[in-house]
């Protein structure tokens, strides 16, 4: 046999053993999908559960659900019912009364396996706020203060205001502290909570709304997050250690204020003016490390974006007078237009979602958005690559899964 024909054989063998000849070789699994991601929503007919493409239905039969208290837990939902609360199981199963006394409670929040309730008081209770466990029944007096009430979670502990002070609890009822104390002529009004550190974000209102920060740490200080005691400050977003807020003065009597705005460290230092303009300036989200801001020039609004830190500043679009940022969904903004539901990235890219106007209470679902239209919920891909969907005519969002 020539040496020619010899080598070619040996390549058709080696072929064959690799699986590239005819035979059908071990194929390489293909990478797993991701499950589309689904929520729950309260509706007249009960606890409806699907995706936002409108795949699901009703798992759990109880009418007019829209109308109460309804909160998602993990892997439960609970509910008011009577003055009473129950939960049921995300999947429509193990339906019973959590808390079922003669006094009356009200539902106010969820984390993780606990519920959190306000509790009519009598003579032989005088517990303002309890909390108790989905999975184990474990309950606990969290505050006395017919005053306070329930603001924010920060990792295990519960945060409560009465408006001249602030206090924190464990969700177990222990530990409790008090991180701010004023007076009657002070109110206080706590804005965010953020978990690394563990610290609550605070307006001061006395003769001008000041902003502060406070760790929940035994015995910290808290900290003023702007040293000009002559303007007003808002709180307006938050990113990793950097707080986004608006410094507001008065420019004559009966005037609009004068907005601005700017960030800062939790520490106070390393303030950032952001967007220093004559007009008008307002925060409508943060996008990663740049925050968006609306400007009013001459009547007609501008939408930016900024470096959390400072520097120069991009231009987005211009936005009508019925045109609002609703939700931040990822890289991009969603808007409500008067001819429905779009997208806007920070290119100044718009992309349509839906064409039902009147939209509001606006919820990032996954890659989709879903919001009411009067009592109608819809949700659309932020995509724009599918048509809006109706999901239930009367209903309303609860919680992703």
């Amino acid at each position: 046999m020539p040496r020619t024909w010899i080598a070619i054989a040996g390549l058709l063998f080696l072929a064959g053993c690799s699986g590239g000849g005819g035979d059908q070789g071990t194929q390489a699994p293909a990478p797993p999908t991701a499950a589309p991601t689904e929520f729950v929503a309260a509706t007249s007919e009960g606890l409806w559960r699907g995706q936002p493409n409108g795949k699901g239905g009703v798992v759990f039969a109880y009418p007019n659900l829209q109308r109460e208290d309804v909160l998602l837990g993990d892997g439960y939902v609970s509910y008011s019912r009577n003055e009473d609360i129950w939960t049921v199981n995300t999947d429509g199963t193990g339906n019973r009364a959590l808390v079922n006394t003669p006094l009356g409670q009200s539902l106010h929040a969820v984390k993780g396996p606990w519920v959190f309730y306000a509790k009519s008081q009598s003579a032989n209770d005088d517990a303002a706020w309890k909390s108790v466990r989905v999975d184990t029944g474990q309950q606990a007096v969290l505050s006395t203060n017919g005053f306070d009430f329930l603001q924010r979670f920060v990792g295990t502990r519960a945060v409560f205001s009465d408006d001249i002070a602030i206090t924190s609890v464990n969700f177990d009822g222990t530990d409790r502290r008090i991180h701010v104390v004023g007076s009657p002529a002070q109110f206080l009004f706590t804005r965010a909570a953020i978990e690394q550190p563990a610290t609550v974000l605070y307006e001061w209102h006395h003769d001008l709304p000041q902003l502060f920060s406070v760790s929940l740490s035994e015995g910290a200080q808290e900290v003023p997050l702007d040293t000009d005691v002559t303007s007003s400050t808002y709180y307006a977003g938050h990113s990793g250690g950097r707080v986004v807020y608006r410094r507001c003065l008065s420019v004559g009597i009966g005037a609009t204020e004068q907005c601005n705005v700017l960030s800062v460290l939790l520490n106070g230092t390393q303030t950032a003016v952001l967007a220093a303009q004559p007009e008008n300036e307002a925060v409508q989200g943060l996008i990663g490390e740049r925050v968006v801001i609306r400007r009013n020039v001459n009547g007609n609004d501008q939408l930016v974006s900024v470096p959390i830190t400072g520097g120069a500043e991009s231009f987005i679009t211009l936005l009508g007078d019925t045109d609002f940022v609703e939700v931040v969904a990822g890289d991009a903004l969603v808007l409500r237009r008067s001819t429905g539901t779009w997208r806007l990235d920070l290119n100044g890219t718009l992309t349509k979602l839906g064409s039902t106007p009147g939209g509001h209470a606006y919820q990032v679902v996954g890659t989709a958005v879903c919001y009411n239209v009067s009592a109608a919920l819809y949700c659309a891909p932020l995509d724009g690559s599918g048509p809006e969907v109706k999901i239930v005519g009367n209903g309303r969002f609860v919680g992703i899964l």
